[in-house]
């Protein structure tokens, strides 16, 4: 195994070498982008090629191609000519949402994608693959028909948020993976890490997060993967329906696996719609790594970072069930005093980093209910809110709720409509 891996780590290093090497020397001529600017700028996407056609170079055109139809494709044919959509060196591929004509040049290889039943395929060597692409419809929203009738835009999809119209970004994979394949089929005697089981165990991954995911995305019908595959994914949509699919992934995947000690983290970050994409989607890696770097004790990892915030899946848990029992009465809450309550919840951060200044929230808090909140119209929320100010010291829930009050509450604050002014 040791050799196998060195030579395919060689291999990996020249995997063109092939197209640049002739004959045992340097072909030239492969080096050399025959490209002309022309008086064209530069492309507008990439800077690297001039512009062809709508601010494009060549390239980037295809790709523009090739995305737009990858939400309708249900094959992928190979060929060994020129004869499909996508050259590759020497070779070409075609994205189709029907099988090809069997007429002239023929695929020497076909996928079909998430459907396993082969049927009618007999006269083409066929496999089935899982991929993830699903890309939220449109509606009869104006942005979609506007922009793009055939997909929901990234606008119209904030507009699908319940509260304010804002996107999240969900990025997860695997924890530990590494260690998974080196010592997760090991044993003492009769050890199971045979080529055969690590082969399956990474297949039985990949099919979780294509075609599991895929199925998910479906379901929702609001979101946009970006890819998901392997062991990890990157997924767009509704910040609101993003957080409802991380928890759902976590708790498939934990079903799926059926073993605690093979867990999943998560990075969610929350933008406006118009927000870079390329940005959003660092910020979110960025949450990820977040997450993947907390410990508590024995427990590693198994967490996700939201709004700033690591929690274990467990805590968050229950930071969802507060935010979700309290969130039907915020038409009758202020919307000053939810920033208050934002405000206490640093004060008690501050305490809890050794400021005891920071104890100032309770008094302000209970000034703050008894001039802002009616016990009559929002008894749920009333009851949560002053059960806070009754100090009980040594009880973890209260610990608990105080800890992540600031996190409660941006959650509220984000749950209101916007345009919603009623502070006083």
């Amino acid at each position: 195994l040791n050799h196998l891996a060195s030579a395919l780590n060689e291999q990996k290093q020249r995997r063109f070498a092939h197209s640049l090497i002739e004959k045992a020397n340097w072909q030239e001529s492969a080096f050399v982008l025959p490209d002309s600017y022309e008086g064209q700028g530069p492309c507008r996407s990439c800077h690297k090629f001039p512009q062809k056609e709508e601010g494009l170079c060549q390239y980037c055109l295809l790709d523009q191609k090739v995305g737009s139809r990858l939400p309708q494709t249900k094959y992928i044919a190979f060929y060994d000519s020129s004869e499909g959509m996508l050259p590759i060196l020497d070779y070409s591929v075609s994205l189709t949402d029907a099988p090809p004509a069997l007429k002239g040049a023929s695929p020497y290889m076909l996928l079909q994608l998430d459907d396993p039943a082969l049927s009618g395929l007999s006269n083409i060597p066929a496999a089935v693959k899982y991929l993830a692409n699903f890309v939220a419809p449109p509606d009869d929203c104006p942005i979609c028909q506007e922009e793009n009738p055939r997909q929901a835009s990234f606008a119209c999809l904030a507009q699908r948020s319940r509260g304010k119209e804002m996107l999240g970004f969900l990025k997860a994979d695997v924890d530990n993976l590494g260690k998974l394949f080196v010592f997760g089929l090991k044993r003492e005697s009769d050890s199971l890490d045979t080529v055969s089981r690590i082969c399956t165990l990474s297949r039985m991954l990949d099919i979780f997060f294509t075609g599991w995911v895929e199925h998910l995305a479906r379901e929702n019908g609001n979101l946009y993967v970006v890819y998901s595959g392997g062991d990890d994914l990157l997924v767009v949509g509704p910040w609101t329906d993003i957080i409802s699919f991380a928890a759902r992934l976590r708790a498939d995947f934990n079903k799926f696996t059926s073993n605690p000690a093979i867990t999943l983290s998560a990075g969610i970050t929350i933008t406006r719609p118009d927000y870079p994409i390329a940005r959003a989607a660092r910020d979110a890696d960025d949450a990820l790594e977040k997450a993947k770097s907390n410990n508590a004790g024995d427990v590693q990892k198994d967490s996700i970072t939201l709004l700033g915030r690591t929690l274990q899946w467990q805590e968050w848990e229950r930071v969802q069930q507060i935010w979700e029992k309290l969130r039907p009465s915020l038409g009758q809450i202020p919307s000053a005093f939810l920033y208050r309550l934002l405000a206490f919840g640093n004060m008690w951060q501050e305490y809890r980093s050794g400021n005891t200044l920071g104890l100032r929230l309770f008094p302000f808090l209970a000034y703050s209910i008894a001039r802002n909140l009616d016990a009559r119209k929002t008894p749920e929320f009333y009851q949560w809110v002053d059960g806070l100010l009754n100090i009980r010291p040594g009880d973890k829930e209260q610990e608990f709720v105080l800890d992540n009050l600031g996190l409660i509450t941006t959650l509220l604050i984000y749950s209101r409509k916007e345009g919603h002014h009623d502070e006083r």
